[in-house]
């Protein structure tokens, strides 16, 4: 009864981070890649991809990349953080390595770049029976009903979730996907740097992606932000256990206001839905104040409210030796 239980609760927050079906109120062209996929046009879940044609003007290409950058420029932003404040609507190009990635031509999960070569998102985003051609990855993205120029989206060559992912527990919740070709970077594309070593608990960083912000709401259009502190995995034991009875592991990390007052006074309600599964969580703890992925987002809250559950990211710097394996030996 207590496994049939667990894993229904790990399968109800496996449903909740991924918001698969856009809004059918979003309309944009869709990238000539995505129109080869075989997708139902009368489905109401697609019309988003089909309420313009795919030979409408101006849709996303696919641009030749030959020149690959170095990578020691990671964790840079063009646009200046002064202007980044906590939740809501982010700055057009503040999170450079913010990617949307499309499962058989529908938006669903959020991904990082981390080399020309890489996206990290997470594991529970690649379904066991999916290969390799489900997937196109867009960087450059901010506000998905518009093409504003920036957007290049990307076969992927590779996809490789982490061996010791467990969907009943959500351990392990990172996967990687190697693109077709390299991509390449501008002050709208840039890739993120690892960490080494743990983010501090109490630690401001941000959550991104188009998520929805309650679970009946619908994904957003804008790339949205949250700011959330780092929280200890203990305290987020003794909360989250309260309402989901999922193990929090090592290679987990918490953040959130959790029953703390909001740091507006109570009137929003920043959690993990603000961002995709998959997503980043991202802390400007580097050298010289460069940005690092200390998260990548798996699982929180059922109803998107911070007080209710901390949100719950797979760990980098715990698994930072895995992706690094893999992304020189693929």
């Amino acid at each position: 009864m207590a496994l049939k239980f667990l894993k229904e609760t790990a399968t109800l927050f496996f449903f909740l981070l991924i918001s698969f079906a856009a809004s059918e109120k979003e309309c944009r062209d869709v990238s000539p890649m995505l129109c080869n996929q075989n997708i139902d046009c009368n489905a109401s879940v697609f019309k988003v991809r089909c309420c313009l044609t795919c030979s409408g003007p101006n849709p996303p290409t696919i641009v030749p990349q030959t020149k690959v950058p170095s990578t020691e420029q990671c964790g840079l932003q063009q646009i200046s953080t002064s202007r980044i404040i906590g939740g809501d609507d982010a700055v057009p190009g503040s999170w450079p390595w913010q990617v949307v990635v499309y499962f058989r031509g529908n938006r669903g999960c959020g991904g990082t770049i981390v080399s020309p070569n890489y996206v990290i998102t997470a594991a529970h985003c690649l379904p066991r029976e999916a290969v390799a051609e489900n997937f196109i990855v867009r960087v450059g993205e901010y506000d998905v009903r518009k093409v504003e120029g920036f957007e290049v989206d990307h076969r992927v060559e590779k996809i490789i979730p982490h061996p010791a992912y467990w969907r009943l527990t959500l351990d392990h919740d990172v996967g990687l996907l190697k693109l077709s070709k390299p991509i390449q970077f501008n002050n709208w594309v840039q890739p993120i740097c690892l960490p080494i070593i743990d983010v501090p608990n109490g630690t401001e960083c941000f959550v991104t992606g188009w998520g929805k912000i309650a679970v009946t709401g619908t994904p957003h259009t804008v790339l949205q932000q949250a700011k959330l502190p780092v929280i200890s995995n203990n305290e987020c034991r003794i909360l989250n256990k309260n309402i989901i009875p999922i193990p929090i592991s090592e290679t987990m990390l918490c953040a959130g206001h959790g029953r703390n007052p909001k740091p507006d006074g109570g009137k929003t309600n920043m959690a993990s839905c603000h961002g995709d599964s998959g997503s980043g969580f991202v802390c400007r703890t580097g050298i010289n104040g460069r940005w690092q992925l200390h998260g990548v987002v798996s699982w929180g809250s059922p109803k998107c409210d911070a007080w209710a559950a901390y949100s719950v990211f797979a760990r980098i710097s715990k698994l930072r030796s895995w992706l690094e394996y893999e992304m020189k030996n693929n």
